[in-house]
């Protein structure tokens, strides 16, 4: 299943809220390419995420229940 139409070649979506500096994120998106085993790493506009029925919802109630195992 496609979770979000034109992304379906990540196998993982890193989502970041509030307020981060351009400069932090370009940083960041190098630092996942240097990774070995890496082979994409690239910033999504928010735009493609919120076509996504729920997605912040379901990704919110993920975490809740992750935080809460420990």
């Amino acid at each position: 299943v496609k979770l979000v139409k034109g992304l379906q070649h990540f196998d993982y979506i890193l989502i970041m809220d509030g307020e981060l500096d351009d400069e932090y994120i370009n940083n960041l998106t190098k630092r996942i390419k240097s990774v070995s085993g890496v082979m994409i790493s690239t910033i999504v506009n928010e735009e493609h995420l919120n076509k996504v029925p729920n997605l912040r919802y379901d990704f919110d109630m993920h975490l809740e229940k992750a935080l809460k195992l420990l």
